[in-house]
């Protein structure tokens, strides 16, 4: 009987370690340094323009889907945000996407150097336009996606290398990222926190979050970069994911490209330069322009105040 019994144990204690050689063990935990790197603000920003320095081309993101949930402005009631499409970049403001969706109908998003635009062509069609020098945060909370910000958020276009004076950006280091706050002047000539930048302090050294504040300090908009690959054809790493928040009336749309790649097609460079509006192809019952909101501004200069914790 304990022949039998120790057999039995050999057995077991050789099938184990054959189950162990087989399998092998679970790879080990991915741990990461402490962060040493810590450098001044002018070479934050010239690591961060390096990656882009070669963005002289148009880019073609196809194909492109954009998901979530959005508060319409006139039911307040929140709606599926689901479409799919292309979107085309030229920085530093040439952009141009066209989403559409079986059922709802399509969207036009579009921006050249002097303005943006948002377009619903649907039943009852909307054409919400503005001036970048004009656009202020607080104008067009109810778009699902802003083509004046999605332009930056896109993370291709270089930041200011200018950087002292009084409205030059605020710059923290913080445990894993370099933070760059940006500043702008109301009417009174005070100032007041536009956005913050979120930079890696680790190599590559990429973008990975973008708040917008409004003029209390408060976030508006925060957007984050995700899922970087390498531009085909090109040197550049851009985001294939993006999340875009819209914290005051809690909409949310992620943004994911598939493919990223070099585009040829003149058509779309010579549509940009001009909107639909300027080409008229939009009637004017449906347009609805952006000004400028802070002309009167009392709101008092603030520190950004919610900033999210820092993975």
């Amino acid at each position: 009987m304990r022949d039998h019994d120790g057999l039995r144990i050999w057995i077991a204690l050789l099938m184990t370690t054959v189950l162990i050689c087989c399998t092998g063990c679970p790879p080990p935990r991915q741990v990461l340094e402490p962060v040493v790197d810590d450098v001044p603000m002018d070479k934050v920003i010239a690591r961060v323009n390096r990656n882009v320095s070669e963005m002289d081309f148009l880019l073609k993101a196809s194909p492109l889907t954009a998901t979530g949930k959005v508060r319409h402005p006139a039911t307040e009631r929140f709606e599926s945000f689901d479409t799919n499409g292309t979107l085309y970049f030229q920085k530093p403001r040439c952009l141009l996407a066209r989403l559409s969706h079986p059922l709802a109908g399509s969207i036009e998003l579009g921006s050249n150097d002097a303005e943006f635009w948002y377009w619903e062509k649907v039943d009852k069609p909307r054409y919400i336009y503005g001036m970048h020098e004009e656009a202020e945060t607080a104008e067009a909370e109810e778009l699902p996606l802003r083509p004046d910000y999605l332009v930056e958020i896109l993370g291709l276009n270089e930041l200011p290398v200018a950087t002292s004076g009084p409205a030059g950006p605020l710059f923290e280091v913080r445990s894993e990222r370099y933070v760059l706050t940006f500043l702008g002047r109301d009417a009174a000539n005070r100032l007041y926190y536009t956005k913050s930048i979120f930079v890696d302090r680790r190599p590559p050294y990429l973008v990975r979050l973008i708040l917008y504040y409004d003029g209390e300090g408060h976030k508006l908009i925060q957007a984050t970069l995700d899922d970087y690959k390498t531009i085909e054809g090109s040197s550049v790493l851009a985001p294939h994911r993006i999340l875009i928040e819209q914290k005051k009336t809690s909409s949310h749309v992620e943004l994911r490209f598939v493919r990223m790649q070099r585009s040829d097609n003149r058509k779309v460079e010579a549509y940009i330069e001009r909107s639909p509006l300027d080409r008229g192809k939009v009637e004017w019952e449906w347009c609805r322009r952006v000004t400028r909101l802070r002309s009167d501004s009392s709101w008092p200069a603030t520190f950004p105040a919610g900033e999210p914790a820092l993975r």
